[in-house]
């Protein structure tokens, strides 16, 4: 008897330690493995793969951490377990986002375009599922300098997946930044200022193009009084309608905003 028992305190011992195997932390190595291949799904860019030659700079971690090497956490028990990488989150995703950009088509190189960006969100949550946000500010700038165009993008990656698989950790991040690139090539703003067509004070912009960019600034915490002067200042093609002023309420658009894109 007293053997069965000291056999079952053992084996409660060693599925204690099983459990806490990676109870301090667990480091990956980063590797680019989206779960599609890239070109399976091209963001749409109007035939824009022919446009002018963009430069892309140095990606810059600007998330709101201390620890820059957190690509991650497991939050299956009570304690969550940092999941770190054994690289420069920044200079992969700098990598990454000019293989997409490549494959894509877009022409890349130095003397046209500069395409600087900075990651705001990436963390890969674990708990009983996987799941990615990821967010970026990005700029495009001629070689003066002068902005172009500038937003916020995201992109999300959600999965089933086995405990602690550096396989689905690297699939989360690599699919959470391939969209949310597709998603910067795929937007009406950085198209227009891609091909030469429009700039931050260039031609009217369509009420779809400027609910765009308000959205966008009020997710990177830009404030009411802020977004109400751009849209003062905005060129618009034609006056909102009544539908899309409801659909730019429902989108959670403050009423100062509304206000004042249909006072112009």
């Amino acid at each position: 008897m007293l053997h069965r028992v000291g056999a079952i305190v053992i084996g409660g011992v060693l599925a204690i330690a099983g459990c806490s195997k990676f109870s301090t932390e667990k480091r990956i190595e980063l590797r680019f493995t989206p779960k599609e291949n890239v070109t399976a799904n091209i963001p749409a860019s109007e035939g824009l793969s022919a446009s002018r030659v963009i430069e892309v700079l140095p990606l810059v971690d600007v998330r709101a951490l201390s620890d820059r090497g957190l690509v991650g956490e497991n939050r299956e028990h009570s304690r969550p377990v940092p999941i770190r990488a054994t690289s420069s989150l920044e200079e992969f995703s700098t990598t990454v986002l000019k293989k997409c950009l490549s494959e894509w088509g877009v022409r890349l190189g130095p003397g046209g375009l500069r395409l600087r960006g900075e990651i705001t969100n990436l963390l890969v949550t674990e708990d009983q599922t996987y799941s990615t946000a990821a967010s970026m500010r990005f700029r495009l700038e001629d070689r003066a300098g002068t902005t172009l165009w500038e937003g916020i993008v995201m992109g999300e990656a959600h999965q089933w997946g086995s405990s602690f698989k550096e396989e689905n950790y690297n699939e989360e991040i690599s699919d959470a930044l391939k969209r949310t690139y597709a998603h910067l090539v795929e937007n009406p703003g950085f198209q227009k200022a891609w091909s030469g067509r429009d700039s931050l004070s260039g031609s009217p912009s369509s009420a779809a193009e400027l609910k765009t960019r308000i959205l966008e600034m009020m997710r990177a915490g830009v404030g009411v009084e802020v977004i109400v002067g751009y849209v003062k200042g905005a060129k618009v093609s034609q006056p909102l309608s009544a539908e899309q002023i409801v659909d730019w309420k429902k989108a959670g658009i403050p009423d100062a905003v509304l206000e004042a894109a249909v006072s112009r």
